[in-house]
């Protein structure tokens, strides 16, 4: 059984762990029909984590609770992208769009957050082959992290690219220190 002293690390586990298995198993084909968000909110680890917190949101609850963390991990590695690149913002507004939308998860904050997906997205690729390697994955993931609010599978893609600016386990701290705060808010 989890207490609840040891709740937020094992969701954060299950989480990164979940999303992790899911775009390795994305690099050989789909798997599945099921979007990914759903893929790891399914995952026999994350059901486990989640049947363990008290008075559990609902699974849409729990999609919008996956975004934010989403975006808090892109924060969270978005440094190693403007130390790098501190004349290329756009992964940061993609940030501070999608930052907004968790403040308000509204459809126009959304809306906000999606447009200033490609913008970031076309700075990592450019700077894609050009070491630090961390850099571009930090602002390829910011992109994913503003297009998560409007489409929920990127939200795997913004923890698996937030593993690969960081090591994994440097994300599940981070992760885990999300859910100590998220359980303490409700």
């Amino acid at each position: 059984m989890t207490t609840l002293d040891s709740m937020p690390g094992v969701l954060a586990a299950a989480v990164v762990e979940a999303a992790l298995e899911l775009l390795d198993a994305e690099e050989n084909g789909p798997t599945s029909t099921i979007r990914m968000d759903d893929a790891v909110l399914t995952s026999a680890l994350v059901k486990a984590a989640i049947a363990e917190v008290p008075g559990a949101p609902d699974a849409d609850r729990w999609k919008q609770v996956m975004t934010r963390l989403a975006v808090f991990l892109a924060r969270e590695v978005v440094k190693l992208w403007s130390d790098a690149y501190p004349d290329r913002v756009a992964p940061l507004r993609a940030i501070e769009a999608a930052e907004a939308w968790a403040a308000c998860p509204c459809e126009h904050h959304a809306e906000a957050a999606a447009e200033t997906t490609a913008g970031a997205a076309r700075q990592a690729m450019a700077v894609w082959r050009i070491p630090p390697k961390e850099a571009a994955w930090a602002g390829r993931t910011a992109a994913w992290a503003a297009d998560a609010p409007r489409y929920g599978w990127q939200t795997v893609a913004a923890i698996g690219g937030a593993c690969r600016a960081a090591r994994s386990e440097n994300v599940i701290a981070a992760a885990e220190r999300f859910f100590s705060a998220e359980l303490r808010s409700r």
